[in-house]
């Protein structure tokens, strides 16, 4: 729900008939161990009974949730439990009675609720779900996936839905791949831990990108306000030019009459050479 964006009734349906199957994850196989998925993010198929407009679609769940469901299969193939691809993703609450192969809707929310309050936060199980639509709408603002990609992703309503559905469930394999890649830039705001070797990564960065700032000659104060964790390089680049670019034209002007004998000085502040003058003098002048 946190990551897939899945709602709890395609995860258990009303009755406790159907739900997640193992099978559901197409790019994971059952071991001795646990599961192993091929692919990571994975897709995971929500089928057209398990979705409330009863369309098929499918959704990835990232590096952190495989984890977890790995941990979870591996938990219960270690009671001898036997599993196939038909299996329940999720197995019945040893607690009452059990009359159904699935969890119901009811008690997918009851477990979701519960948890929550043993960790001391009063939410409804639906701020799983929301927390999802929030991490991609930031990913969104910052150009990491598209509108019509996350909107099928959380099952709203959009053009990729329609042309999914309209095509049976089929789409382009190289399409299928750039969503793969757009989910993946999100999962820094899906996921609750980081890796360390991201964290150096992205503090090697930074490190970089504040060092390009000072010697454009951009203060401590200027670069702590701006945001360069999220900066492209492209955005470094255009700030850093319009500074060098600021920093000249503030004190001296775009073309400047020099005497031919300073020439050598106004090309190495960065002005270029434009013409002779009659009288000996020359004209030289800014590149930008």
């Amino acid at each position: 729900m946190a990551m897939s964006g899945l709602r709890p009734e395609s995860i258990g349906n009303f009755n406790g008939t159907d739900g997640i199957r193992i099978g559901d994850l197409k790019e994971a196989r059952i071991t001795d161990q646990g599961l192993e998925f091929e692919k990571i993010p994975s897709i995971l198929v929500i089928r057209a009974n398990l979705n409330k407009s009863r369309h098929q679609y499918f959704t990835f769940v990232c590096k952190e949730a495989t984890l977890y469901i790995n941990e979870y299969i591996s938990e219960r193939i270690s009671r001898g439990v036997n599993l196939n691809r038909d299996s329940p993703l999720l197995s019945f609450d040893p607690r009452g009675i059990k009359k159904n192969s699935f969890l119901r809707t009811s008690l997918v929310t009851r477990d979701v609720r519960e948890a929550m309050r043993k960790a001391g936060f009063l939410w409804r199980p639906y701020v799983l779900r929301a927390y999802c639509d929030t991490a991609f709408d930031i990913a969104e603002s910052k150009g990491l996936i598209s509108h019509s990609w996350r909107m099928f992703f959380m099952r709203h309503k959009g053009d990729i839905e329609a042309r999914y559905s309209t095509n049976k469930g089929r789409l382009p394999p190289e399409m299928i791949e750039e969503m793969r890649q757009s989910y993946s830039r999100c999962e820094r705001y899906l996921s609750t831990i980081v890796e360390e070797e991201e964290l150096r990564e992205e503090r090697l960065k930074r490190a970089f990108k504040e060092q390009f700032l000072v010697i454009a000659g951009f203060s401590k104060g200027e670069i702590d306000k701006m945001n360069i964790d999220d900066m492209t390089d492209e955005q470094l680049q255009t700030i850093i030019r319009q500074k060098l670019s600021s920093m000249m034209l503030s004190d001296e002007s775009r073309q400047k009459i020099v005497p031919i004998n300073d020439m050598k000085d106004y090309i190495s502040k960065g002005y270029e050479f434009v013409a002779t003058l009659p009288n000996g003098d020359a004209i030289v002048k800014l590149p930008f």
